[in-house]
């Protein structure tokens, strides 16, 4: 794993818990599972750039969010 995709995968969390919403919560408003987006915040899992628009959008976030 590079820097970068581990920043990614950081930011995906803190910004879920900042809304107060679980992982659950999370899968149920985009149509996936659970098991999908805890593999993306613990960074088992790679999000292409759709997918990660996807979470931005969710939790009104720009996408250079996930890089700061």
């Amino acid at each position: 794993q590079n820097r970068t995709h581990i920043k990614i995968s950081k930011r995906l969390c803190e910004a879920r818990k900042a809304l107060g919403l679980s992982q659950s919560e999370v899968a149920d408003k985009l149509g996936r599972n659970q098991y999908f987006v805890s593999r993306c915040e613990t960074g088992k899992r790679r999000l292409d750039i759709c997918e990660l628009e996807e979470f931005a959008k969710l939790y009104n976030k720009p996408i250079s969010f996930f890089f700061e």
